[in-house]
């Protein structure tokens, strides 16, 4: 028994001694509109009802623990995250959102260019009510995720970067009363990026390629209790070119460029093609730290009919800011912001499900460091 109690403690002892660990608290104050990603009108009992009366939004109350833990050794890295973080609506309760992210990494140099990387995560979110995002398949917005990830780091020549891997991931969404959705997912992805300094400023140019199957389970249940399953398979395929450039030892930007093709094999239904051009900017300096992004997505459904006789299209506008501030020791003034701007060229008012859409919110408040 004490050699057991004792090789606990060297194992306690081993993974804190030499290890870093950072930990911060924040709290955010703010307000989000059409938390559940509403369209702006709807046609119930041949009446139209506005934003005013579909819309839930509410002033929230934001608090954010983020724990990371790192421990280097001659050959080996391994890291710990774990980030719980719970969103409190005044005027609709029903609609708070808990998010808790837990991720594993290990990383071991297996010769002078080359390194096996390892990662394991478990998310999850818990809120009520119908994501808009996901009206193929009629999901919640909760949802639990485990993600398993290896790749293998290496280098072509003196200032290539490349990678392959393979990833394994299951997602259950919360049931319904009438319905349970989960999928398997299967996938292999590679990378190749130059990486160059000019004037000490990095400049990278690069590709990345991902393809995932998806093996969706659907069970539903009608009025008599009878049970009915459908599987579906989707194959994702998703090709990325970036340049990311360095203007000064402050300033970085980031463009990229992404095509994705999902082919539902299933029944030919759900498939799209989608092009997104994205641009990240961040600004670092000892005190205050930036970070903007905006992208614009267009996908194309191949087979899905709107309006008698079109074919289903979206629009993604996206924009996010993040500031940070740190005026002492311990403590910053941070802020958030994000906006999300869907359109869809569905025109029938009736339906609930493939419209337009647009959500934001926005917050400040305090982080403290640890």
């Amino acid at each position: 028994m004490k050699h057991y109690i004792l090789t606990l403690l060297c194992l306690v002892l081993s993974l804190f001694s030499y290890a870093q660990i950072d930990v911060t608290v924040s709290s955010f104050s703010g307000y989000e509109s059409n938390i559940l990603r509403a369209p702006n009108q709807i046609l119930i009992d041949d009446e139209l009802l506005s934003e005013d009366e579909i819309y839930k939004s509410s002033f929230y109350q934001d608090i954010v623990a983020h724990l990371k833990y790192k421990k280097e050794a001659r050959k080996s890295l391994f890291k710990i995250s774990v980030k719980p973080q719970k969103r409190f609506f005044f005027s609709e309760s029903e609609s708070n959102r808990l998010i808790a992210d837990f991720k594993l990494t290990y990383r071991l140099d297996i010769g002078k260019n080359s390194s096996w990387e390892n990662s394991a995560q478990y998310f999850i979110k818990d809120q009520n009510g119908l994501d808009a995002d996901e009206n193929e398949l009629g999901t919640t917005f909760g949802y639990n995720v485990v993600n398993l990830d290896s790749k293998l780091n290496f280098r072509l020549f003196k200032n290539n970067r490349s990678f392959i891997g393979a990833h394994y991931g299951k997602k259950n969404f919360d049931p319904t009363e009438t319905r349970e959705v989960s999928y398997y997912k299967y996938g292999v992805n590679a990378g190749f990026k130059t990486v160059k300094w000019e004037n000490h400023l990095l400049r990278s140019l690069g590709i990345s390629i991902n393809f995932t199957q998806r093996q969706y389970n659907i069970e539903t249940v009608n009025e008599d209790d009878d049970f009915n399953t459908e599987l579906r398979t989707w194959n994702l395929l998703s090709v990325r070119g970036f340049y990311k450039m360095q203007l000064s030892k402050t300033i970085t930007i980031y463009p990229s460029l992404a095509y994705t093709k999902r082919l539902d094999k299933s029944d030919d239904r759900f498939g799209y093609n989608e092009i997104t051009p994205k641009l990240y900017v961040s600004y670092s300096k000892e005190k205050l730290n930036l970070s903007l992004s905006a992208s614009y997505a267009k996908r194309n459904f191949t087979d899905l009919i709107v309006n008698d006789n079109d074919l289903l299209s979206y629009d993604y506008l996206r924009l996010k800011c993040n500031t940070s501030y740190k005026f002492s020791n311990h403590w910053s003034f941070v802020s958030q912001a994000y906006f999300i701007d869907r359109g869809s060229n569905n025109e029938n008012l009736s339906s609930m499900i493939f419209r337009s859409y647009n959500n934001y919110y926005f917050g400040i408040g305090l982080k403290y460091t640890f």
